[in-house]
């Protein structure tokens, strides 16, 4: 049995992942790394168009979804320019 699969999910501690930590003694970088991690996303949307496939349209569970690869996208990402930007 995996550590991660559905039938544990009700065992797992829902605070057993705190990358940060809590209260007052919590990673003083915790600001700087959610920032950062905002930035790459603005960056990321920025640069890139992102459209879901139309003929997959339906998301099944995200579970399933992380743990196994499908031969088939869900989503198209292109690289946003100018020529995209009149689409």
């Amino acid at each position: 049995m995996h550590r991660f699969s559905p039938e544990n999910i009700s065992l797992v501690d829902k605070v057993s992942f705190q990358p940060f930590g809590l209260g007052p003694r919590q990673c003083i970088g915790r600001n700087f790394a959610l920032m950062q991690a905002r930035l790459m996303m603005c960056q990321f949307i920025a640069t890139f168009m992102i459209s879901v496939d139309k003929e997959r349209h339906k998301v099944g569970s995200a579970f399933l979804l992380c743990a196994f690869r499908d031969t088939k996208e869900l989503t198209k990402i292109k690289t946003f320019n100018k020529k995209n930007a009149s689409e």
